[in-house]
């Protein structure tokens, strides 16, 4: 506390009211809430849609040992600027390895990557 004065709480409190941070710190790790949200505020078919694009995305990251989807975006228009050969084979490597992991019925946290 020598260089600080102030409560802490008090000053982290007032930067989340910032709605441009609140929204940094919402993205910011694994996005935890983004898979209830998808399944509870969108419709079935576009839900499993939406959820089954996000795995995939989380798996494109997790490579990279991140796991978050918006790293896994990046990621992917990453390798589409490098190679879009190599994109598309990655992209047809995530979808068929997640198909057959949800085909061959693993266990749903392990299929959600949420853990």
């Amino acid at each position: 506390n020598v260089y600080f004065e102030g409560d802490y709480t008090s000053w982290q409190n007032s930067i989340e009211q910032n709605t441009f941070v609140a929204f940094w710190l919402s993205i910011r790790g694994t996005m935890p809430w983004l898979q209830p949200w998808i399944e509870e505020c969108t419709p079935r078919f576009l839900g499993t849609i939406l959820l089954f694009s996000e795995i995939c995305l989380r798996g494109i990251g997790q490579v990279f040992f991140q796991n978050n989807p918006i790293s896994g975006l990046l990621i992917l228009i990453g390798l589409f600027i490098q190679s879009t050969r190599v994109a598309l084979h990655g992209v047809l490597a995530v979808i068929a390895g997640n198909l057959l992991a949800i085909l061959l019925r693993f266990e749903t946290g392990l299929c959600l990557a949420d853990k």
